[in-house]
């Protein structure tokens, strides 16, 4: 068997920062009144569960959690608590098997356990004139500016979706965009009009999922 005991970090999704102001939530566990800024949990696995496995069930174990700080929170316009895995501070250590046989007699085995962590970091260099470039072009940006930023901003990866696909729907659904392929389709009229043919034996209810017609 196999004992993993990982950091549970508690986060703040946000804060507010505006001229003169500045407001935010910071978290804190509580036990037996003391005070920490970290979750520790531990789970104990066989040893032929794959890290994959193990990896899903405490990001599981983080979510669950994240509930249970979030519940009651009442001031959420100043952040949202919600808890990450610090991958780095796993440690991975063998406890001993319990196997009785016949005679019920108790075996141990014991296990020397060596993991190592990878930590890598890049760091990008932006030029400033890059930056003022983008700043002179101000006039020239839209609404889709501010979802691009929240995409930015957001921690989770459906949360980032979600505000990416709607600037991805609405370029879709502009004019510039369908001007792009009013010469380029993929089927012309004399093929388009086989299509609706062979169609058109089918009931109302089929046909809407052909979008050519």
């Amino acid at each position: 068997m196999k004992k993993y005991t990982v950091d549970l970090l508690i986060n703040s999704s946000h804060s507010i920062n505006e001229v003169d102001f500045h407001g935010g939530n910071m978290y804190k566990i509580s036990d037996n009144e003391i005070e920490y800024d970290k979750f520790i949990s531990s789970m104990t696995f066989r040893n032929e569960c794959p890290e994959t496995e193990i990896q899903k069930i405490f990001e599981k174990v983080a979510q669950i959690a994240s509930l249970a700080v979030s519940k009651d929170e009442r001031n959420q316009a100043y952040g949202c608590p919600y808890f990450t895995v610090n991958w780095a501070s796993a440690n991975v250590e063998q406890v001993q098997d319990i196997i009785p046989n016949n005679d019920d007699i108790l075996y141990f085995e014991d296990h020397l356990s060596i993991r190592e962590y990878v930590n890598m970091t890049s760091t990008r260099v932006i030029p400033v004139s890059e930056i003022n470039e983008y700043i002179n072009n101000i006039d020239n940006y839209n609404f889709l500016v501010e979802n691009f930023y929240h995409g930015l901003m957001s921690n989770n990866v459906k949360s980032k979706f979600f505000s990416f696909f709607i600037i991805i729907e609405s370029i879709e659904g502009s004019n510039e965009f369908r001007g792009l392929f009013e010469t380029d389709l993929l089927f012309n009229v004399n093929e388009k009009n086989v299509i609706s043919e062979f169609i058109n034996q089918f009931d109302a209810r089929k046909k809407v999922y052909c979008p050519i017609l």
